[in-house]
């Protein structure tokens, strides 16, 4: 088996700093327990968290914009192309901003009565109702004056009481339900629903907004686009707490909108049912009076018939009358008409569309007319009404300014011509009367008002027509759109997401313990381990001693070769791998940086383990300071180190003393306190008595002061083969390791190793396990074969840190248990 011990010579490891991915794990297994509990914490606080989130559900409406294709006149088409000129876009684009204008919303909340909504108080959040699962219904009495919350306490089947009213406690006064009362909250009825007889003792939180206010809120929960390119599908999502009230928005707003697409359509022919109303009014009223006038008449002058008296000149003039009758109609509508046109206050109306008024071109301008402002109330819609900085309502503006005037001029011009038309009819009529200018005078005065009622008549008559023709018109229009998909959507929330609320709580559960693991390990500047002597010196590393158990802190000497302790395998190793650091070496000096490194406890249990390979041993304290060995085993010694050097003692059995700690391991106490210890030891007395111990035993150990304390290290380390550095885990900051690098490289310690103290598993699992010095075959055999339960670092095999920190990491929990039954089978052997 080979085995490698470092050399002084070897290049210096590079400190590479940092943690490795093997860090990680480790330290990841080491605080697998805290990782658990952080992660179930954090899901716990999430699922709290997610308790508090009231779920929002998603539903969507499909319809489609159907195109109307009607037959047009090339002045419709160029009035739309003027139109459409100004203004740009598809209609569909138009289409999807009007339905979910705040106007549209006004409607829906006014019908479904959203301005109150309702909520039942939980512990974690509120739970909103509507419909039939809210267990009542308050009524306010009077218009809105302000915003109002208030709890409301469903005391019985017939009693409720309020108990707080804009976050301010009230009295709890109660108040019958179904009837109106003068609460805190204002003049409400409460009226009760199937429910309020399994929510007695509930509280119901009760809002109320404007209407302007509620459209607005339900407004941003309304978002519409197209349901797929190049089509006139628009589909419209409500988001909601509510599922039920989320497709009662969607109804009602596809409700509104056809209504309002057929209200728009109908402006004409309201316009144009009201005008010929008034102009049936006034017709009415003046054919009674003419019908009135004949009747009276006939009664004065006993006249019966008056058709049959001037039968002869009805003929003669007949197709004149005729004529005349037809042109005055024409130039009675067509002045009304004009007069409509010519009054201020109507400019903002349609113009009524009178079928057979004028030329066909006339007809036309009207309806181009009429399409231009339909566009006109449009555009003061999608703009809220701002008239001033909207350059395309003031360009439709001057063009219906223009064509109204152009519309007066063609008025004008066709009534000048059926004026002329009717006067030459005039004159044809006059022509054929003359020949009865010889009938009485009465007859002519009868002929005339029945003239002018023939006139009324066919006025009024023509008047009815069209006001039915404009009834049936407004009966039959109908929007242009037509729902394709009812509101439809999952019953499971959009939100709160609770997968990704989950997550975020795993990996924070996860991070946050290995973040505080890393931060501590960041922060600390304690030497912690192998690595970091492996990392920042050349100096072999040859033992590394753990801690101590509780019970075995007062011994003083801990090693036990009937025992395979953790801390007594450490021991074995630590001799082993100094006799492969150099086999010929007798003397051993052990020191350290500062004060309780555990320098005297490891010289200690470094004899111990050495005298039980059957050499001899001795114990030489140089600390004639401290005199630390002295006082382990409570004694002042007359006779000492201190003796010896100042020549007070001559002789060595005066200063041995036998098995003073364990079987064969002598002792030299460092004796009483010298006024100059450095004096002492820079004498040749001390290089007499290693030599005189090295004939006499086989091994010397002497535990020696703190090198950085006191210079007596330095003196006492020239009559040293081997220079044991001990190093306490977490006593000494990295930051010495430079110097103590240095200091090996300048060779003022012969053959300096380094012992580390107060090892712990967590040195290990950071990647201080892989001891690849090769610790004795006899160890690495023996006990790591029976006894690897425990002490699983790799010992005699140069096995990897990943071996031994697993090894140690999966064990050593176990230990104490393995250790006892391990103990009992021996005793049974």
């Amino acid at each position: 088996m080979e085995y490698i011990v470092e050399s002084e010579n070897s290049a210096k490891t590079k400190d590479h700093g940092g943690i490795t991915l093997k860090d990680l794990a480790a330290l990841l297994f080491s605080n697998w327990l805290w990782i658990v509990l952080s992660v179930i914490g954090c899901l716990a606080v999430a699922r709290a968290y997610i308790a508090t989130l009231t779920p929002r559900y998603c539903h969507s409406a499909v319809m489609l914009i159907k195109e109307e294709n009607r037959s047009r006149s090339r002045n419709d088409v160029m009035g739309e192309m003027l139109i459409q000129g100004g203004l740009g876009g598809g209609d569909v684009e138009n289409e999807i901003f009007l339905i979910r204008t705040n106007q549209l919303m006004r409607g829906v909340v006014e019908r479904l009565g959203l301005d109150v909504s309702y909520s039942m108080k939980g512990i974690f959040r509120d739970h909103p109702v509507y419909n039939n699962s809210c267990p009542i219904d308050v009524q306010f009495a009077g218009e809105f004056k302000q915003a109002v919350q208030f709890e409301l306490k469903i005391v019985s089947t017939s009693q409720y009481e309020i108990t707080k009213v804009n976050g301010k406690e009230v009295t709890g006064k109660r108040y019958g339900f179904n009837q109106m009362a003068n609460t805190p909250a204002g003049s409400i009825s409460v009226k009760t629903k199937p429910l309020v007889s399994s929510c007695i003792g509930a509280t119901v939180i009760v809002t109320r907004h404007s209407v302007e206010n509620a459209a607005g809120m339900y407004q941003g929960e309304i978002s519409s686009d197209l349901a797929a390119e190049q089509t006139r599908l628009i589909r419209i999502t409500c988001t909601d707490a509510i599922i039920e009230r989320a497709d009662s928005i969607l109804n009602t707003l596809l409700d509104e909108y056809s209504e309002s697409i057929v209200e728009d359509k109908n402006k004409v022919a309201v316009n144009t049912e009201r005008f010929i109303s008034q102009r049936i009014q006034i017709i009415g009223d003046e054919l009674g009076s003419v019908e009135g006038e004949l009747a009276d008449f006939r009664q004065r002058n006993g006249m019966l018939d008056i058709s049959s008296a001037g039968q002869q000149f009805v003929t003669q003039s007949g197709n004149a009358k005729q004529k005349t009758l037809d042109l005055e109609a024409q130039i009675a509508v067509a002045q009304d008409v004009r007069g409509y046109l010519g009054d201020a206050s109507k400019h903002d109306q349609l113009i009524p569309a009178v079928s057979g008024l004028g030329d066909a071109a006339i007809q036309s301008q009207i309806q181009a007319y009429n399409d231009l402002m339909l566009e006109r109330d449009r555009v003061k819609i999608t703009n809220g009404g701002r008239h001033r900085d909207n350059t395309d309502l003031n360009r439709i503006n001057d063009n219906l300014a223009s064509m109204r005037k152009a519309l007066m001029q063609s008025m004008d011009n066709y009534i000048a011509t059926e004026q002329t038309r009717l006067d030459r009819a005039r004159a044809d009529m006059n022509d054929a009367e003359s020949e009865i200018a010889a009938m009485p005078q009465k007859q002519k005065i009868a002929l005339s008002i029945a003239r002018q009622q023939a006139i009324k008549e066919n006025l009024y008559n023509y008047l009815l027509n069209k006001r039915e023709e404009n009834a049936l018109q407004m009966a039959v229009t109908e929007a242009n759109v037509r729902v394709v998909e009812s509101p439809y959507g999952s019953g499971a929330p959009i939100s709160p997401n609770r997968r990704m609320i989950f997550g975020i709580a795993l990996i924070i559960g996860i991070l946050l313990p290995v973040g505080i693991q890393i931060l501590r390990f960041l922060w600390y500047n304690g030497v912690r381990g192998r690595r970091d002597i492996e990392e920042g010196t050349t100096i072999p590393l040859v033992g590394e001693i753990p801690s101590l158990d509780k019970k075995d802190q007062s011994d003083i000497i801990v090693f036990d070769d009937k025992k395979h302790s953790q801390i007594t395998e450490s021991f074995r190793i630590l001799r082993t791998n100094l006799e492969f650091l150099k086999k010929d070496a007798k003397v051993y000096m052990l020191t350290s940086t500062i004060p309780n490194e555990g320098k005297s406890f490891i010289s200690r249990n470094l004899c111990a383990a050495m005298a039980i390979m059957g050499k001899r041993v001795v114990l030489v304290d140089t600390d004639l300071r401290k005199r630390t060995q002295s006082k382990l085993v409570g004694k002042h010694a007359a006779h000492g180190t201190s003796t010896y050097l100042s020549g007070i003692d001559d002789n060595m059995e005066d200063i041995i003393e036998k098995d003073s700690f364990t079987h064969n391991v002598d002792c030299i106490f460092a004796g009483p306190k010298p006024p100059n210890p450095s004096e002492l030891l820079t004498s040749d007395r001390l290089n007499k008595l290693v030599a005189e111990l090295k004939e006499r035993y086989d091994i010397v150990v002497i535990d020696n002061v703190p090198s950085q304390v006191l210079a007596d290290s330095a003196l006492v380390g020239r009559v040293a083969d081997v220079t044991i550095y001990v190093l306490r885990i977490g006593k000494i900051d990295r930051r010495f390791l430079p110097d103590l690098e240095r200091t090996h490289q300048s060779g003022k310690y012969p053959n300096l190793c380094i012992v580390l103290n107060d090892c712990s598993a967590e040195t290990s699992r950071y990647g201080y396990g892989n001891y690849g010095y090769g610790y004795g075959y006899g160890y690495g055999y023996g006990y790591g074969y029976g006894y690897g339960y425990g002490y699983g670092y790799g010992y005699g095999y140069g096995e990897d840190e990943d071996q031994s920190t697993h090894s140690h990491r999966h064990h050593r929990h176990h230990r104490s248990k393995l250790r006892k039954f391990w103990d009992r089978l021996r005793g049974k052997k």
